[in-house]
């Protein structure tokens, strides 16, 4: 499945060379969203709606906002119905949808009424849905909150530990066969694949792994023990030391990890 950032940045041609930077928030607040869904396994279907789509890319005009909020909160429409909804011509709004279409933001199909011949209708396309405010990231955190009162901070300890293995076995097979160098490049290409904004950076003594996202941050705010199970989980998969000299929550602008070769035993 494509991560956020793949499905977001994919789509962005149609505006006519947008920076990518002007969206780069956006794909952050998205980033936080898909991992609370790991995180949150099956909790995930509480979502928050807004009137307003205050995570919506901010070079769509406020025309192509309106009509994305009548279809979140009216479901599907016919260009005219949506004209009505809006106090425009029908030709004007199909101006707008066509933008929108080609940017992957509203699909069309056709449907039965009750009454007369199919018609063409409307609706967000799953893109789209995304860029609407979730509460993921609140509520993963709430949940973990409520289990830590539950259990104990060991249970917490022990959810994190699982979700590092199964991020380490999904990892490893992908470096198998690898130097410790391409390990870390491919190591930094599938944390970007997870929103993390990974690259690897050689230095003089082994390699840099700098991570520009930390789609964990609101969780490791509570819980700091997330940061210690991914840097051991860096240490098994790469089969090397690893030390961090720069940390998100500690107030830096990127976690960055060391990576030196462990000295060859006789």
């Amino acid at each position: 499945m494509l991560s956020v950032r793949n499905q977001y940045t994919r789509n962005l041609a149609p505006w006519g060379g947008i920076a990518q930077a002007k969206i780069e928030a956006e794909i952050r607040e998205r980033a936080l969203i898909q991992v609370s869904q790991k995180l949150c396994w099956g909790y995930t279907n509480v979502v928050r709606l807004s009137n307003q789509v205050d995570m919506m890319p901010r070079h769509l005009t406020a025309t192509r906002r309106e009509i994305l909020n009548t279809l979140k909160k009216r479901g599907e429409l016919t260009a005219t119905e949506l004209a009505e909804c809006l106090g425009m011509t029908s030709v004007a709004v199909r101006h707008q949808l066509t933008h929108l279409q080609a940017a992957d933001l509203v699909e069309q199909h056709v449907t039965r009424r009750p009454v007369g011949r199919p018609v063409a209708v409307y609706v967000l396309s799953p893109v789209a849905d995304e860029l609407f405010p979730k509460q993921y990231e609140d509520l993963a955190t709430s949940i973990l909150n409520q289990i830590a009162e539950l259990d104990g901070e060991e249970r917490i300890s022990q959810i994190f530990h699982l979700r590092a293995a199964k991020l380490e076995a999904e990892y490893r097979s992908k470096l198998a066969g690898k130097n410790l160098g391409e390990k870390v490049a491919r190591l930094a290409e599938l944390l970007t694949e997870d929103d993390a904004m990974a690259e690897c950076v050689p230095v003089e003594d082994g390699y840099e792994l700098h991570m520009y996202n930390c789609v964990l941050s609101r969780v490791v705010d509570v819980f700091p023990q997330v940061c210690a199970e991914e840097m051991a989980t860096f240490e098994r998969i790469l089969d090397a030391d690893v030390s961090r000299t720069e940390h998100v929550p500690s107030g830096d602008r990127r976690c960055v990890y060391l990576i030196t070769p462990r000295p060859i035993r006789d």
